[in-house]
């Protein structure tokens, strides 16, 4: 399987910057400055976009979507009509509260890991890439994702 998209899932604006539930951003974020990518705003995505030609004729386009994340499917959908991507070539990174913390999930066509993003995201894309957020069973689900995290944890992302 070749990825030619990679969509890190999150949410928009100031209250959400710090919060769990923008994991995939930041794991995007941090892909995109460890080869030197810059971000685009397309607004016709409602989306920021790098591209990344990894190796000769090989494109890969990292899509942060700026739709809240249950709308997120709007979002890649366009991108991928627009380069021509058929589903099998998406991978979408966001966060898992049901995984234990500092593991991550990588399935084929698998669940949505408790998001209620788009369907077309979940049902249709090649691969999804659950990153954990959970650091004990929390009662109130919502409330633990929209938290403002310390930011301790996504300093220790690394991108090899």
């Amino acid at each position: 399987m070749s990825i030619s998209l990679v969509a890190g899932l999150g949410n928009p604006g100031r209250d959400y910057a710090n919060t769990r539930h923008n994991l995939g951003w930041v794991v995007l974020e941090a892909l995109a400055q460890k080869q030197g990518l810059s971000w685009q705003n397309k607004p016709s995505f409602e989306a920021e976009i790098a591209r990344w030609d990894y190796a000769p004729g090989r494109t890969r386009w990292l899509v942060k979507p700026l739709t809240f994340m249950n709308e997120s499917g709007r979002s890649l959908a366009a991108v991928a009509r627009y380069y021509k991507l058929p589903a099998a070539e998406i991978a979408a990174i966001y966060d898992d509260i049901n995984i234990d913390v500092g593991w991550i999930k990588v399935s084929e066509k698998g669940s949505a890991g408790g998001q209620t993003v788009s369907l077309v995201c979940w049902s249709t894309s090649g691969l999804n890439l659950r990153v954990s957020v959970s650091e004990s069973a929390q009662s109130n689900r919502a409330l633990w994702i929209s938290k403002t995290s310390s930011l301790e944890n996504s300093r220790q992302i690394k991108v090899f």
